[in-house]
């Protein structure tokens, strides 16, 4: 029993380790940290500006406000107190013109609000009418979350330790808070095998069970895929994939936030669950890759050059390899 005992503590203690946050005082002490970060916030800003900019193409369709049966999202409830064409090109306007000052002037805090409410408001009017992917109500999440930086960080020479420490900190919480959305999907999963076994119904480990999540939804969509086909007649070749991406790379996305190291190669892995899902369901998150790679791909927190044995025993569940001689640090 005392061994056993022994072994949850240093079990419970290498969980513990491989969750700690990172110390943002020597972070913030690395000017190359702290302007990575703010790039990266910028670009955020940007991106939003085009992608506000790029629904020009359906700037005059207003025909699916006439569909009935439809409940708006409570950002856009106002909608049914004033005309409803007039409302859909306001919030675009909106949509635009925040987005542009935010571009603009990203180190003032009023902007950054107002960018977070017209992506809302736009999320929101798209998500209640129209169809819109689900990835992006992450923008979403990390634009709220934004809004949280200390004012005048504009110019790296003359801001303030403790704001390149908030700044950080803001960022990280940024990162965390996007890879937590694909645990809690994982964990959803999880709980949806369970039920699924003891129903006795057909369950997530089951070999064929990609096929038919990818045939059920190709017939749902009446859509078609370049992949989807040739799994579904032979999925013995997607299972472990399948297994993979769903049941290790989601599951385990949130802890991977805290360990740098694996922070571009995490990304990677999910941006090719993406590109999967969409070669063979027709799903495509593109929103979701774009942030994926922004965020992460260039990470402050990570060190450039990081040997390829550090990011593998640094990946969750790969820590045992350490004790494999050519594995281990010279």
């Amino acid at each position: 029993m005392s061994i056993l005992k022994n072994k949850f503590h240093t079990m419970r203690h290498q969980f513990l380790q491989g969750i700690s946050l990172p110390t943002m005082d020597v972070f913030a002490e690395k000017a190359e940290a702290f302007l990575r970060a703010e790039h990266i916030v910028r670009f955020f800003y940007f991106s939003l500006l085009y992608f506000s900019v790029l629904f020009f193409t359906t700037w005059w369709d207003v025909s699916f406000i006439t569909q009935a049966n439809i409940a708006p999202f409570w950002p856009v409830s106002w909608m049914r107190f004033v005309d409803a064409t007039i409302a859909v090109y306001a919030i675009r306007v909106f949509f635009i013109a925040t987005t542009f000052l935010a571009a603009l002037f990203p180190a003032w805090r009023l902007t950054r609000v107002l960018a977070f409410v017209g992506l809302l408001e736009f999320v929101s009017l798209y998500a209640s009418f129209w169809k819109l992917d689900v990835d992006w109500y992450t923008w979403v999440l990390i634009a709220f979350l934004l809004i949280f930086l200390p004012s005048g960080w504009n110019n790296s020479a003359q801001t303030s330790f403790f704001n390149k420490k908030k700044f950080l900190l803001v960022f990280f919480a940024c990162q965390a808070s996007l890879l937590l959305t694909y645990s809690m999907s994982a964990l959803g999963k999880i709980v949806g095998l369970f039920q699924q076994i003891s129903a006795g119904e057909v369950h997530s480990l089951a070999i064929d069970a990609t096929a038919l999540h990818i045939a059920d939804r190709l017939l749902t969509t009446n859509a078609t895929s370049i992949l989807g086909p040739f799994v579904i007649d032979y999925p013995w070749i997607a299972w472990p994939f399948f297994i993979g991406f769903n049941f290790y790379l989601m599951l385990f996305s949130f802890l991977a936030t805290f360990r740098p190291s694996i922070h571009a190669s995490w990304a990677a892995g999910l941006i090719l669950y993406h590109i999967a899902a969409y070669l063979t369901m027709n799903i495509g998150f593109t929103a979701n890759i774009l942030l994926l790679a922004m965020f992460f791909f260039f990470s402050p927190f990570a060190k450039d050059n990081t040997p390829w044995r550090i990011i593998v025993l640094d990946m969750p569940l790969f820590g045992w390899l350490q004790r494999i001689p050519f594995m281990r640090q010279s």
